[in-house]
């Protein structure tokens, strides 16, 4: 009997576990944060029901609901396309978004608005399937539509992202992580206050800039870009793809990298306020004595670039910036010229000289 008792308690405790368990084909990135904006008022309160039973069977939660008051807003988490907002509320989720987002995936927000209620009073007006919705941009209002009727208004919070599988085989992340991340930076529409790791406040000036950011400084920076790139970035404010890798190219034309590459900081800031300077100033007088190095840019660059491919048979991008590529073409050629350690990677006149002999 005792062994009996013992069986029983040692399986109850191994069918306990097998419930608990996630899934070996669950990726772990259903878990990770992310960086987006609180989607409603400062105040919500929440927790982590993403493995919460939902109509009393096998159904689970796999999103996080956001406790709140009747008309509070719902502001977009990133900026993005509408690509479901029914004509009437759906049954279950009653008056209801989904929004694709730069980074692909789908952030949707449910239970909008009075049960039994109007449009007028769930979504903001101008939102609708196939508009732009920008980030931090009022979209919406907690309610409790749909199946939600009768119970606390909340907002039905859920990010699909069809690069990870979660652990009920689907392709939902669990949300509460970049809830609680947005939370502890301050990132709120009605109020946005990011802190340091020691929990004073930054700089806006200083922070530095990366994909998923937007706002009036992404604007200014993509102002910046195409200035100086002869690029076509779209000005809107919003740190998507393109942006970034602008930015990278930027970087390694100027010998910056390879920590934080993408990132806008201190250093890449200083680099282009200098390109800036120089274009302003115009190109740089055509004495034949002055020397090229690291960071330089111009029409005599680009000539240099175009003699380095002819001698060298490489295929440096003849773009007039003096980056890692034509520097590292120019050393070689200057090695194998006998020209240095001095200097290497300056076109000095050493270097012209043996150029004009090599062209011969």
């Amino acid at each position: 009997m005792r062994m009996l008792k013992g069986l029983t308690a040692t399986l109850s405790i191994a069918v306990l576990l097998a419930t608990m368990a996630v899934p070996a084909l669950a990726t772990p990135e259903y878990r990770q944060a992310i960086d987006i904006t609180f989607p409603t008022r400062r105040g919500a309160t929440y927790s982590d029901s993403y493995f919460n039973s939902r109509g009393g069977g096998s159904r689970v939660h796999r999103a996080t609901d956001l406790m709140g008051q009747h008309g509070w807003p719902v502001y977009a988490a990133k900026a993005g396309r509408v690509v479901w907002a029914p004509p009437a509320a759906h049954p279950t989720a009653g008056w209801a978004l989904q929004v694709r987002g730069r980074d692909g995936r789908v952030y949707a927000y449910y239970h909008l608005g009075h049960a039994g209620g109007g449009r007028s009073g769930a979504i903001a007006a101008g939102v609708a399937t196939g508009s732009w919705v920008r980030r931090r941009q009022v979209i919406g209002y907690v309610g409790d539509s749909g199946n939600a009727a009768g119970g606390w208004p909340h907002l039905h919070f859920e990010i699909e992202d069809g690069r990870i599988r979660d652990p009920f085989g689907g392709r939902r992340m669990n949300p509460y992580a970049s809830l609680r991340t947005a939370e502890r930076e301050g990132d709120y529409a009605n109020g946005r206050g990011s802190r340091s790791s020691r929990g004073g406040p930054r700089s806006p000036v200083r922070e530095s800039l990366r994909q998923g950011h937007d706002g009036p400084r992404v604007s200014a920076w993509q102002r910046k870009l195409n200035k100086i790139r002869r690029r076509n970035i779209a000005v809107d404010g919003d740190f998507g793809p393109a942006t970034h890798a602008a930015t990278i190219q930027f970087q390694r034309n100027r010998g910056i990298g390879p920590a934080g590459p993408g990132t806008v900081g201190p250093l890449t800031r200083a680099a282009m306020a200098r390109s800036l300077a120089r274009q302003r100033r115009g190109p740089a007088p055509p004495a034949a004595t002055a020397s090229l190095r690291m960071g330089a840019e111009g029409k005599r660059v680009a000539i240099w670039q175009r003699k380095l491919n002819k001698i060298r048979r490489r295929n440096i991008a003849v773009d007039g910036d003096f980056g890692p590529a034509t520097h590292a073409a120019t050393i070689q050629f200057q090695r194998n010229r006998g020209i240095g350690p001095a200097g290497l990677g300056t076109v000095g006149p050493l270097t012209r000289a043996a150029m004009a002999r090599s062209l011969r």
